[in-house]
């Protein structure tokens, strides 16, 4: 889809986007002013996400939202950003989000982030993809490009589960590390070939979840 899913309830607000590949679902309960019979369920394209990011980048007042049958409505402080919303079926996310991932390790992010940019530079141009070999209290991440030669680094953790070899698409990963914006990032799995879920540790009341395909190598 080239948008987002937009859901608005009493309960608070949900936004979900994917690509076959990927799906990221960002939740916020706390913050908001909700009308009691408030609801929405709509579709934003990309490019008005975009606009609303650089809108309400250095914005610190309150955002407001409206919708009509076919538009949606921001208020920005004094600007307005209206958009037409996207028609078609998004995909039944609740479905791919994983329910049975039992291993679990948990990552320094900035430290993760920088070995998985490192080592990313031997990756092949075309896949990017690059292995995780999880083994108790280390991750070993390498790259190998038949070109060029290959990349290891490896990280601690509180891994303790049985060895388990995940290859990842690395920039899909470092699209993520890259907006946590938290100090410890939690890896979930339950073996090298399912999706796997990657969330940040954070006090935040929010809820925010990464859950990308593995790749086989």
């Amino acid at each position: 889809m080239s948008g987002a899913k937009f859901e608005l309830d009493g309960e608070g607000v949900k936004m979900v986007t994917t690509d076959g590949h990927r799906l990221a679902f960002a939740a916020v309960r706390d913050g908001l002013a909700i009308d009691a019979d408030a609801e929405l369920d709509v579709l934003i394209p990309r490019k008005t996400l975009a606009e609303l990011t650089k809108l309400s980048s250095d914005f610190e007042g309150d955002i407001s939202l409206g919708a009509d049958e076919n538009h949606v409505y921001f208020q920005i402080g004094s600007r307005l950003l209206i958009s037409r919303m996207l028609s078609g079926q998004f995909p039944n996310y609740e479905m791919v989000i994983p329910k049975n991932n039992d291993r679990s390790a948990t990552f320094d992010t900035g430290a993760l982030s920088q070995a998985v940019r490192r080592v990313a530079l031997m990756a092949d141009d075309r896949s990017h993809a690059i292995r995780f070999h999880l083994s108790k209290e280390q991750l070993l991440i390498t790259a190998q490009n038949s070109d060029e030669g290959e990349a290891r680094e490896t990280i601690e953790t509180d891994y303790a589960g049985d060895d388990t070899d995940i290859g990842f698409n690395a920039q899909y990963l470092q699209d993520f590390l890259n907006v946590v914006g938290s100090e410890k990032t939690t890896f979930e799995f339950k073996d090298g070939n399912s999706q796997a879920q990657l969330r940040p540790v954070s006090d935040d009341a929010g809820d925010y979840k990464y859950i990308v395909m593995p790749m086989r190598l």
